[in-house]
This record gives structure tokens, C-alpha cells and sequence, in this order.
């Protein structure tokens, strides 16, 4: 199954992969886009970013232009956050301390293949996982079915 996102999501996702390439900062993409793109019938209103917080600078170096909203720390102590738009494309892009909710599930790490680039994703166990943490237990519930209906079938 093909899964379709707004054609400015591949845009997007194409910038910031040869943006970054080359470049020694990890990435992942993450949450309903991440779902989306591993299958799951999702229409996500912004694409999710996952980088390490000792990335942060580094980061928001390349992609100053972009940055459309201030950097904040997230009242759980977790992460900074902060958007970018790219593409008429809202990016949302976490950098998570060590201890945060997506370092702490199993790092089971997926290569997606979008057109014409491969980006890297939590598999669909480890967002379950990370939903069950955040306490989105819908969320986490869809992800299993979809699990579930996929090694059913």
C-alpha cells in the first residue's frame, strides 16, 4: 500500500534530507507522519522531527531561514521545541534529551523509502510505545490494529 501525504510533505522531507546529508546529525521522522508513512491511514497537519538535543545548534544553524517560531522547553522537561515552515509545509521539530519519551522505547530504527530518498523513522512497535508513554492510548490502540491487521494478512 502506497501512502499518500500532501505533495509538499515530500517536498519538504526532500529539503531537509539534502540539507542534512553529509552533515553528521542524526534525524527521524516521527509521530502521525511517521504512521502515515509506514502505512497507517493518517492525514498528519505537520511532519514531526526527531533529532538529539546536543544536534540543537548545529541544527537550527541550517535551517535558520526556516524557523518560524521560538525555541521553547517543554513543560515536561523532555525537550526543546520549536517549527519551521518550509513549503507552506509547519515542521515541527523536537530535540529530545536523552532521558526523553522517544530515547527512552526501544530504538527500533526503519528505513523509508519516500520517491526518491530514504529517511530514517521509529518503527511502528516504538511509536506505539512512545503514544502508550505520552498517555494516547487511541492512538497506541490504532497502531496495534494496524500491526495486528498487517501480520494477519
Amino acid at each position: 500500500m502506497e501512502t499518500i501525504l500532501k505533495e509538499d510533505f515530500y517536498k519538504t522531507l526532500s529539503f531537509i534530507s539534502n540539507h542534512i546529508r553529509g552533515k553528521n546529525v542524526e534525524w527521524f521522522v516521527i509521530g502521525k507522519t511517521n504512521l502515515a508513512l509506514q502505512g497507517l491511514d493518517l492525514n498528519p497537519s505537520k511532519i514531526g522531527i526527531l533529532i538529539h538535543s546536543e544536534d540543537l545548534d548545529f541544527f537550527t544553524k541550517i535551517f535558520k531561514d526556516y524557523i518560524s517560531s521560538p525555541i521553547i522547553d517543554l513543560t515536561n522537561g523532555e525537550a526543546k521545541e520549536f517549527f519551521m515552515d518550509i513549503f507552506d509545509t509547519k515542521v515541527q521539530v523536537c530535540s529530545e534529551y536523552s532521558n526523553g519519551t522517544y530515547w527512552e522505547v526501544k530504538k527500533d530504527i526503519v528505513d523509508i523509502q519516500i520517491k526518491n530518498i530514504i529517511i530514517k523513522g521509529f518503527s511502528l512497535e516504538s511509536e506505539a510505545q512512545a503514544y502508550a508513554f505520552l498517555g494516547e492510548t487511541d492512538t497506541e490502540k490504532q497502531i496495534l490494529e494496524y500491526i495486528k491487521t498487517k501480520k494477519d494478512n
